[in-house]
């Protein structure tokens, strides 16, 4: 399931936090609620305001590839975490750093197992297993 963390750019995360906390309160998620409730929450100008919701809304033709796109985030999520093993070891190669290293491998290798889809469909984002 994607989290927070899985979103490099604080506007994404925002948004994504957003649409999220949204789908679990059963509120419709559209453009228009997703806007009002940045308003509500004064994070509408930290995501670069209306205008980069509406490009980021603009830029996606289809729901229907949300799972490859989920993949993907995720995918570059787990490369970042072994990036950032790597650097830390190489910094400094020792052997709590190397095992460090190993658990993060095998941490990324179980993240996105079960993936949870938001799904849109009639104009809704509906969450499904």
């Amino acid at each position: 399931m994607l989290t927070v963390g899985h979103f490099t750019l604080s506007p994404n995360r925002i948004i994504f936090y957003t649409v999220k906390k949204l789908a679990e309160s059963n509120t419709p998620v559209d453009v228009m609620t997703v806007t009002q409730e940045l308003v509500n929450t004064d994070q509408i100008e930290n995501i670069g305001g209306t205008t980069y919701l509406g490009q980021l809304a603009g830029s996606v033709q289809t729901t229907a590839n949300f799972p490859f796109y989920q993949a993907i985030l995720i995918d570059q999520y787990k490369k970042r975490l072994m990036t950032r093993a790597v650097t830390d070891y190489l910094a400094n190669p020792t052997e709590e750093s190397a095992e460090k290293m190993y658990s993060t491998f095998i941490e990324a290798q179980e993240i996105g197992q079960e993936v949870t889809v938001i799904e849109y469909k009639w104009g809704v984002w509906n969450r499904k297993r």
